[in-house]
């Protein structure tokens, strides 16, 4: 279930999924999966989807996008992950590129997707990546975006993660950056004393952690019970998930 830490051209280690955990009893992929199983939902009948840091081309696989009808582009900062991503699914056009400065012509995409992305930068370049995934998207055009919640990832083992926000940040970051927000999604629901029990046992005890957490994380595998759902008030989520209109 590892993550790859890749050393990128010699300067900043960045994060992303491997092959070998694309696997359907695997926890992490299944979250992968179940965000762009949800995608798949807003695809257009015809265009152009562009996804930001595409990774190793998981999501294009899973969303099961036709060509010609849907033209589909990703890209990653990540030289390697986007060779893999190009014998992964060779009818998309991958590239590697920066979620900053995207080489992508104004108002191209219907569908934008950008999952596990952002937290990636820090906060101050935050703002600058949502004005370019507007700047990339037509007018009227969905954003995706998915993000993971501080108050349930601060102090786990994650040094690629910095540029958390809470909840309430993501949304008014989201709002002020030429993007309406429709709908929100949680993803992962918290019970607050069981994560608070598996997060210092975690810390304290790994190997105890893995035990608390893993039994439940690999039964909701194989009973396939979806992870996302909307947004409840009241719950507490891992992950939010923004369904957002270009404005």
């Amino acid at each position: 279930m590892a993550l790859a830490w890749l050393d990128l051209m010699g300067t900043t280690p960045v994060e992303r999924p491997v092959s070998s955990w694309f696997k359907p009893w695997n926890p992490l992929y299944r979250d992968l999966a179940d965000r762009f199983l949800l995608a798949r939902r807003f695809l257009p009948v015809k265009g152009t989807v562009v996804e930001a840091g595409c990774g190793a081309g998981f999501g294009a696989k899973i969303m099961k996008i036709s060509p010609p009808e849907i033209h589909y582009f990703g890209f990653d900062v990540s030289v390697e992950a986007i060779q893999e991503a190009r014998g992964l699914a060779d009818w998309g056009l991958f590239f590697v590129a920066s979620i900053l400065c995207p080489p992508i012509v104004s108002e191209t995409a219907d569908l934008t997707i950008c999952f596990e992305t952002l937290e990636h930068l820090e906060c101050s370049q935050q703002p600058d990546a949502l004005r370019e995934l507007a700047r990339i998207t037509r007018s009227g055009g969905t954003l995706l975006v998915s993000v993971p919640s501080r108050q349930f990832h601060v102090g786990l083992p994650n040094p690629f993660h910095i540029g958390l926000r809470d909840d309430d940040d993501w949304r008014d970051l989201i709002a002020r950056s030429r993007w309406r927000i429709e709908r929100l999604f949680g993803q992962n629901r918290v019970w607050h004393k069981g994560y608070l029990i598996a997060k210092h046992a975690y810390r304290l005890f790994p190997l105890l952690g893995r035990l608390l957490w893993l039994p439940h994380a690999y039964l909701r595998c194989l009973l396939h019970i979806p992870s996302v759902e909307s947004y409840r008030a009241g719950r507490s989520y891992r992950n939010l998930l923004f369904q957002c209109t270009k404005t």
